[in-house]
């Protein structure tokens, strides 16, 4: 059976959380070719999308970096 690693990577202004697959026979770990990374930036936009998408576990660890503010601005477009 096929199990998930995830490794979170996470400063003031950006997150990624990056997923992989792994399995364990006789006690070696093989891991699967795909990765999948999920990015976000400390914006009000990404913190939504981040509660969304992950875990609330995952999600409060980076807001608890991040703090209480966005520090990150949304492009403006005209």
């Amino acid at each position: 059976m096929a199990k998930k690693i995830k490794e979170v990577r996470n400063d003031t202004l950006n997150a990624a959380v990056i997923t992989q697959d792994y399995i364990v026979v006789e006690g070696v770990e093989y891991y699967g070719d795909k990765i999948e990374v999920k990015e976000y930036h400390n914006s009000a936009e990404d913190r939504k999308r981040l509660k969304e998408e992950q875990p609330e576990a995952i999600a409060n660890g980076i807001l608890e970096v991040w703090g209480d503010t966005p520090t990150v601005s949304e492009p403006m477009f005209e």
